[in-house]
């Protein structure tokens, strides 16, 4: 199964939008939900949860691979299943044509702050020696509300039960982590020599995926050259680094690779998306002064609530869980980003299951979103369950996620349907309601599907 998947808008009635999933993108192969555009999904399996201890956090270092998987000039295989012939990244990581028409320049620059969490972690001897001189960053992320309180929160409650009683908006959960100096500049320059090098081992058609994939599913692949320099860097800095940032001991490493975008293909675009399959996620520009534009967050369901990522230099690193909604577009230049992908246990990455994202839907608008839909397809372990998917929507639109909101509109608009005829103006009524307020928030497609429902009266 894949490693990222996208969870999208739900389909409007009158069209379908693209589909694409990433990584910033979010692993169905990975589970990663793409904002703009509605759900189309590819198969495969991403995980990610909360994962805090009380009183100091005890780092517990477990390598990637037992050491005598990696050698200098090799990985051996034999204690792990074999590389992909056929790879969920030539989906996953396909790309589409951001049109030319707006790059991160466009953007405003997302503010990073100093971490106060940062002092007992700059002690930790598991962070980089180069990171205890660089001050740890962060930000947090704002999400969508509505200006009105008009919703009945108690009968929310009762539809949703185990859920934690707070109102909306649901503010300060996200928190997006600046790492600077996660990897060196000789690290960087070993990285890019061995991308760029022609590798026969490589296992699937890497012109099409766009990417070098060093690890796929927690396993090795069989781009020799990226592997032997990548693993050792994902046992010895980034893999401990962010177990001590995200306070997560038991965090794995699911898949890594590097992905190439560049204008001249096509493909230089990966759409708003949530990485659901992931528990937390890593970004690493290679090459940030080589091009222009890039990695972009999107705090609300609104293109307007974008925010480019102002890289400092190769080698420094963003570290988001799966709540966070990002894309990428390259305008100029050929960009090389190296992008890791976690699950919180290694019980969750073998399952292929996110148990994160239940565990945060009970505070979170936006894993009750992702919840509920888990629970519509009946994917990464969750068991079909319609009734319990429209709860988790209804929690998450009560408190101002605007594409719950939409979503609720459309399971209305399906249900006007099946009802008798003096039943057909309160069924009405409710789509336009919940279309209302996505639409307040900058929703598209609710602002598609309203103008239809107007005009058609």
């Amino acid at each position: 199964m894949n490693r990222a998947v996208h969870t999208m808008v739900p389909p409007p009635i009158s069209r379908i939008l693209p589909f694409v999933s990433l990584l910033l993108l979010f692993h169905v192969s990975p589970g990663v939900i793409c904002f703009s555009p509605p759900s189309i999904r590819v198969d495969g399996a991403t995980r990610r949860s909360l994962c805090h201890e009380s009183g100091k956090f005890a780092h517990s270092h477990s390598r990637l691979f037992s050491s005598n998987t990696v050698s200098t000039t090799t990985v051996e295989t034999s204690s792990h299943p074999p590389p992909r012939t056929v790879s969920k990244f030539v989906a996953l990581m396909a790309g589409q044509s951001g049109g030319g028409k707006e790059g991160l320049g466009d953007y405003p620059p997302l503010a990073f702050h100093p971490d106060p969490a940062a002092a007992e972690m700059e002690d930790d001897f598991h962070l980089a020696e180069q990171q205890r001189t660089l001050p740890l960053r962060v930000a947090i992320l704002p999400d969508d509300h509505d200006d009105d309180d008009d919703h009945d929160h108690s009968a929310q409650e009762q539809s949703a039960p185990g859920k934690t009683a707070m109102r909306a908006p649901l503010h300060g959960l996200r928190r997006v982590h600046y790492l600077p100096s996660l990897l060196t500049q000789d690290n960087v320059s070993h990285i890019l020599a061995a991308v760029r090098s022609p590798s026969s081992a490589a296992g699937f058609s890497e012109r099409d995926a766009r990417c070098v994939v060093a690890v796929e599913d927690g396993v090795p692949q069989r781009h020799e050259t990226l592997t032997s320099v990548l693993v050792p860097l994902l046992d010895d800095a980034i893999l401990p680094s962010c177990r001590s940032v995200l306070q997560c001991s038991t965090l794995v490493v699911a898949d890594a690779l590097v992905r190439v975008y560049d204008p001249k293909d096509g493909k230089e675009a990966l759409p708003a998306h949530y990485d659901e399959s992931s528990f937390a996620s890593v970004i690493v520009p290679l090459n940030p002064r080589d091009c222009k534009g890039g990695l972009y967050l999107q705090s609300g369901c609104a293109p307007a609530s974008r925010r480019s990522v102002p890289f400092d230099t190769a080698g420094d690193a963003v570290l988001h869980r799966f709540d966070v909604m990002h894309g990428v577009h390259v305008t100029q230049g050929v960009r090389y980003s190296l992008v890791v992908w976690f699950a919180e246990t290694k019980a969750a990455l073998e399952t292929r299951t996110v148990p994160w994202v239940a565990a945060a839907s009970r505070t979170s608008t936006h894993a009750a979103y992702l919840h509920g839909t888990n629970a519509k397809h009946g994917q990464f372990g969750v068991p079909e369950d319609k009734d319990g998917a429209l709860a988790e929507y209804q929690w998450a639109a009560e408190r101002g996620h605007a594409i719950s909101q939409y979503a609720l509109a459309m399971w209305w608009l399906r249900k006007r349907d099946t009802v008798d005829e003096a039943s057909v103006a309160a069924t009405n009524a409710q789509v336009v309601r919940w279309l209302e307020h996505a639409a307040q928030h900058g929703l598209l497609e609710a602002h598609h599907e309203l103008g239809t429902a107007y005009k058609q009266g």
